[in-house]
């Protein structure tokens, strides 16, 4: 499952995020945060994909916890339409 994490504080990174959702209990599969491509620093926003039958676990833990001073806030991720051919 695809979770969508927003308000990550600018400073993380995927391996911090990774950590946190880690300290949860949760099994991690990917991580990306959004990152500026002049800066490199976070956008404030990312993916995590966590296995589906923790998806519910996932949304309870992480959504309100807090992250270097910040909340955090996650959903699952929506897919993007497909581009037209």
């Amino acid at each position: 499952m695809r979770l969508y994490v927003r308000n990550i504080p600018w400073d993380e990174t995927n391996k911090t995020l990774k950590a946190h959702f880690e300290r949860q209990g949760l099994h991690v599969i990917t991580v990306n945060v959004v990152t500026d491509k002049e800066t490199g620093k976070s956008k404030g926003f990312g993916y995590v994909e966590v296995q589906n039958y923790q998806s519910r676990l996932a949304l309870d833990t992480i959504n309100g916890s807090r992250l270097g001073g910040r909340t955090l806030f996650c959903d699952i991720a929506k897919r993007r339409p497909e581009a037209a051919a």
